[in-house]
């Protein structure tokens, strides 16, 4: 074996051991895997896997790595089942079998695969770590208009934006879910006629 064949197996073996880590620890389970805004950023890697290198090899895997995210969280760990944690884990499996192709490929082939897998691990590590980044920004700035906003709400009685809010929040809710999908979408450049 080569050096790099020795470089690329332990680079594999790292990413692998990394998804199944994550994708069995139950705080990672609780705190991202279960959440439909986490499950939607993860959801968007599936989006850019299959424009960048659509693969029926690569869809086969990502099946497989789903199932067995599943039988190992739902029925060996006995975790709840919930949509979002299905698609974390075909987002989850799809990053990981992507990133496998990363490693393995040459030439302009590992470029474009890199293009693609670099932004898709940055994007779900940022959505992640989202409420991390707040807790510093607001740490950094402890001094915000939002309690004199909120003094001001209270002295009129009533709270002006959580009525004018009542009637959109869901398509508010699905504004931000969504978001990464969006994200995605204009990174692959994919047009909204060909999406479907």
């Amino acid at each position: 074996m080569s050096r790099k064949q020795v470089a690329n197996s332990i680079l594999t073996f790292f990413l692998i051991a990394c998804a199944i880590w994550l994708g069995r620890s139950w705080q990672f389970y609780v705190e991202a895997l279960a959440s439909i805004f986490f499950a939607c950023s993860l959801a968007s890697v599936i989006v850019i896997h299959f424009r960048v290198a659509p693969s029926l090899q690569d869809a086969i895997l990502v099946f497989c790595g789903t199932l067995l995210f599943a039988a190992i969280d739902f029925q060996v760990l006995h975790y709840k089942p919930t949509f979002a944690s299905w698609l974390s884990f075909a987002g989850l499996s799809s990053l990981a079998t992507m990133g496998v192709r990363t490693i393995w490929a040459n030439g302009a082939t590992r470029r474009l695969l890199s293009f693609a897998f670099i932004p898709s691990l940055l994007l779900v590590t940022s959505e992640y770590f989202a409420s991390t980044f707040l807790e510093w920004t607001a740490s950094a700035h402890p001094k915000v208009l939002d309690l004199y906003l909120y003094s001001f709400d209270a002295s009129l009685g009533l709270q002006l934006p959580f009525l004018i809010g009542l009637p959109d929040r869901w398509e508010f809710c699905s504004i931000i879910f969504f978001q990464p999908l969006g994200l995605c979408i204009s990174y692959c450049g994919i047009s909204p006629g060909t999406l479907f």
